[in-house]
């Protein structure tokens, strides 16, 4: 965790688990990592958000680190970036100074721990805190909008803590039907590839052009243009900046060689030597020969060939900037690569925002309950976490749920969620963690886009663990034991497997996390 001093406040919004099995869209809990298995340290899951007031006339994200470093792929734009659009809309319901914000994101996106969720929930109760307010209720509506999608069942355990029950939002069928839009779903997905993948522009631009979404195709035929304009302009410039360093550079050289053949006549007056002065001369005349129109590099290679050792300084200096000049030169396709690849994400934003506008309601009818679970499950409740290196695309995994389940899956899965509820107030560890299995809505749906996974589950079943399932979209799994001996035999198991497929993979031990968001004091 970064500490920039005592004059910015650190709120910490943990990662979570959303479902938990049988609870699609409906359950979700917080998690606190006490191990990394079979590493050093125990990696933070969970977003921080460095904050305090500012002498300016609006809130601003002046920095987002990754891994402890900068990362300049993620909006900072308050209006783009939902930690700043969750701080604003609570700045409106409370009496709150400008902020000045930086965010240590979890080094983890689209891995199914509630990653965006986490920024929300820190962004909303820093506003919240800053205020002189602390009363999460007041900010549990404004989450939840805040939140792309509105889904409840990660932005409330996050921000609460311990384990969140929603069950609002599907008074109103038609409003709970936009949490499934197809266009929704596919915006974010293109937004997210654009800034966290490799790949070429243009490879990514028909990677998401194939998702077949109306909003996408009409905001890459708007593009087209404006990548045209940007590819002009900034090559123009670029170009323009590169010759006037050019020259700057020549001019450079022509005053080293005259200050170096003043020095070289100075010293023969001081020593009465002649060979000094023969090679001011000899200096003199090669920068008389010398021509602006000439090729740098051409004129440094001709000036070495000289063998003028008292030049070879000059000339060094001159080959460090030329080369770095060259490189800058060289680098100007992806320059101008990474600036279209902007001004595409901020299109697909826009296009987004305007997207959610359309399902905006001021009131979303939110109704949630935070589950009271007694101390002796919590204390001896552990879950696994194991994260394979691989992405899943959103778009996918909603694409792949059943809209209309068959009604005997509906009620499996009603049963399973009423034994997970159960066990847990009866102190069942044991049956929690097999109703956490017992899934047949989202599992089916998501688990063959995860390498290995049956295979995954089944280790993680036969060395101890009484449940096993996909943390919500995924691809990060968990597992339910009642040990961190047991936890730790299931996580290395799992991770073998994953291995076996072909996949690196992390496993963290957690416990419940029933702070949620909080205010971390500095040492």
């Amino acid at each position: 965790m970064l500490d920039f001093g005592r004059e910015w406040k650190r709120i910490f919004a943990p990662a979570t688990i959303a479902n938990v099995g049988p609870g699609f869209d409906v359950l979700g809990l917080a998690v606190r990592n006490i191990e990394d298995v079979d590493r050093d340290g125990v990696t933070l899951l969970g977003d921080v958000l460095h904050v305090r007031e500012t002498a300016g006339r609006s809130t601003r994200i002046s920095e987002i680190y990754v891994n402890g470093a900068a990362d300049y792929s993620l909006p900072i734009e308050v209006e783009e970036n939902v930690v700043g659009v969750a701080a604003l809309a609570v700045s409106t319901l409370a009496d709150c100074a400008p902020l000045d914000m930086r965010l240590e994101k979890m080094p983890f996106f689209g891995s199914g721990m509630g990653s965006s969720a986490a920024s929300v929930v820190a962004g909303a109760y820093a506003a919240l805190l800053m205020s002189g307010d602390d009363d999460k209720s007041r900010i549990a509506d404004t989450v939840v909008k805040c939140e792309v999608g509105q889904h409840p069942d990660n932005v409330l355990p996050s921000l609460l803590g311990g384990m969140v029950i929603s069950y609002g939002l599907t008074d109103d069928k038609a409003a709970f039907g936009t949490l499934y839009d197809q266009d929704i779903i596919a915006l974010k997905y293109a937004s997210s590839a654009l800034r966290h993948s490799d790949k070429g522009l243009d490879e990514l631009i028909g990677q998401i052009g194939e998702e077949g979404c109306t909003d996408i195709t009409s905001v890459l035929s708007g593009f087209e243009e404006e990548r045209a304009t940007i590819a002009d302009k900034t090559t123009r410039h670029l170009n323009y900046m590169a010759e006037q360093h050019s020259i700057q550079y020549y001019n450079l050289l022509i005053h080293y060689l005259e200050k170096r053949a003043e020095l070289l006549r100075n010293l023969r007056y001081q020593d009465g030597g002649e060979a000094a002065r023969q090679i001011a001369d000899r200096i003199s005349s090669t920068v008389a020969g010398l021509s602006l129109g000439e090729d740098l590099t051409s004129i440094l290679d001709r000036l070495g060939e000289l063998g003028i050792a008292e030049i070879e300084p000059d000339l060094a200096r001159i080959r460090t900037y030329e080369s770095r000049r060259m490189r800058r030169v060289e680098n100007i396709p992806k320059i101008v690569e990474d600036l279209q690849k902007s001004e595409l994400i901020k299109l697909l934003g826009k296009s987004l925002s305007q997207k959610l506008k359309q399902y905006c309601r001021a009131d979303i009818s939110l109704k949630y309950r935070r589950l009271n679970i007694p101390s002796e499950v919590l204390d001896n409740l552990y879950f696994v976490l194991v994260k394979p290196d691989v992405t899943i695309s959103t778009v996918e995994a909603r694409a792949r749920m059943n809209q209309n389940p068959d009604l005997p899956d509906a009620v499996a899965n009603f049963r399973s969620l009423s034994n997970l509820f159960t066990s847990l107030y009866e102190k069942d560890i044991k049956s929690f963690g097999e109703a956490t299995c017992q899934d047949r809505i989202a599992e089916v749906a998501r688990g063959p886009l995860i390498p290995g996974y049956y295979s995954v589950k089944e280790a993680a079943l036969q060395n101890g663990a009484y449940g096993f399932n996909i943390s919500g979209s995924g691809p990060t799994c968990f597992a339910v034991c009642d040990s961190q001996d047991v936890a730790r035999r299931v996580a290395r198991a799992c991770m073998s497997k994953f291995s076996d497929a072909g996949v690196e993979s992390n496993g963290y031990i957690c416990k419940v996390d029933l702070e949620g968001a909080r205010l971390i004091k500095h040492v």
